[in-house]
């Protein structure tokens, strides 16, 4: 669900079995590398330099309707490097 200013919120809490969490914040602030998904759909986006590539697509400044991320490093997730899982 996008909130104001462009701002995600994600709809659960809490990181996945497979390193997916809730989208939070301002697309921009993400990290190159994150990926980002729709949970209903499975449609994935990832960062780059030049804003979100849809895999198999071209590239947008925000990644739809995505309301799941899994980033490349722990440290911009807010969990200790040393309990992070590792990137699928």
């Amino acid at each position: 669900m996008i909130g104001p200013g462009g701002f995600m919120a994600g709809p659960k809490c809490g990181t996945d079995a497979n390193g997916w969490q809730p989208a939070f914040g301002a697309w921009a602030d993400y990290p190159i590398g994150t990926l980002a998904r729709e949970s209903w759909s499975g449609a994935t986006w990832e960062k780059t330099s030049r804003g979100w590539k849809a895999l198999g697509g071209s590239t947008f400044p925000r990644p739809a309707c995505s309301d799941q991320v899994k980033t490349p490093n722990a440290e911009v997730t807010g969990v200790p490097a040393s309990s992070a899982r590792p990137v699928d």
